[in-house]
């Protein structure tokens, strides 16, 4: 009867002493941040299952937590590895056994040469209550050896290539197909874009030049006053036709020069010294001319292209004479 007793005082004082022990552990929810030690209730061991690595070795750390079944664990959201790269984790399987157990296993990577630390985490538990209670696993350090890891971890290398007696053909048959290479990238360009030319549109110069003569009267430079501008761009306009028409460096030419060069090749075109002339004044000479001059030079500038445009019946003469470097 007197042991009966005392087992009982003995099951009331051990169940005073934890319900105690909870109550002087216990951190609210909202304070689960700070730093709190449970002195005990929780019990966190750290390890780890080498005592050395080499340089660029994997290695293991283990953290292993006995606490009572009535807390839970809260998931760890960011794993703090220090300067070790974390390659895997495994957090294991609860085991219930009246007293709750679990080990979370990492798997890292050194990132140092001289030692590989990895710091102290925290762990959150929560009570049946809500409250949240807090432990910090031990930090650990494993020393790196500046060696080759052993033999078994080691893949064997691959002989060394020896390159043969007689280089000169290897190098000369590399050559060669380097340039027959860029010899055949060149051949096949040129056919594009000399596809890509016969494919191309050729417009007439005489319907280049009227069109541009009726792009530049749509412009109403004479409206502005911007009379310089409108002799240029009509004065170009004839020139680029001149060139086309008959085959002459007209752009890069005087007045002058031009009237020269279409002599040489028999080509008379009336109207053309005096329609230069005006131009030059206007845009040398600072002539100021009227509106009726700016109108009367577009009609000039259109009569000289289809006075100078080949007939049909031309077409004949004109293909030979441009043939044997004449014009028509």
């Amino acid at each position: 009867m007197i042991a009966k007793r005392i087992s009982l005082n003995r099951f009331v004082m051990a169940t005073v002493m934890t319900v105690a022990m909870v109550t002087a552990v216990r951190v609210p929810a909202a304070a689960a941040k700070l730093e709190f030690d449970p002195d005990g209730l929780i019990r966190v061991e750290t390890t780890a299952p080498t005592d050395s690595i080499t340089v660029g070795q994997r290695f293991r750390v283990v953290h292993e937590f006995s606490f009572p079944d009535s807390l839970s664990m809260i998931p760890v959201a960011e794993i703090n590895t220090g300067k070790c790269r974390l390659l895997s984790i495994d957090r294991g399987e609860r085991i219930d056994n009246g007293m709750g157990s679990r080990a979370v296993t990492l798997d890292l990577l050194a990132l140092e040469l001289d030692m590989a630390r990895v710091p102290e985490q925290a762990f959150d538990f929560r009570t049946p209550s809500g409250d949240t209670l807090r432990v910090f696993s031990g930090e650990i350090e494993i020393p790196i050896r500046l060696v080759t890891a052993p033999d078994s971890e080691l893949a064997s290398l691959k002989e060394q290539w020896e390159a043969p007696a007689r280089t000169w053909p290897w190098i000369a048959g590399a050559a060669g197909v380097l340039v027959l290479a860029a010899l055949a990238w060149w051949l096949v360009r040129r056919r594009r874009k000399a596809a890509l030319e016969i494919l191309a549109p050729v417009m007439p110069a005489d319907y280049a030049a009227l069109t541009e003569l009726t792009r530049i009267e749509a412009m109403g430079l004479l409206d502005q006053g911007e009379y310089k501008r409108y002799y240029t761009l009509v004065v170009d306009a004839i020139r680029h036709y001149l060139e086309k028409r008959f085959h002459v460096d007209a752009m890069d030419r005087t007045s002058d020069e031009l009237l020269l060069d279409l002599g040489a090749r028999g080509a008379r075109v009336e109207a053309l010294p005096a329609f230069l002339a005006e131009a030059d004044l206007v845009k040398f000479a600072k002539y100021q001319p009227v509106r009726e001059n700016g109108e009367a030079a577009m009609r000039t500038a259109r009569a000289l292209v289809v006075d100078t445009t080949p007939r049909m019946t031309d077409a004949a003469s004109e293909s030979r004479a441009v043939a044997a470097g004449g014009t028509a």
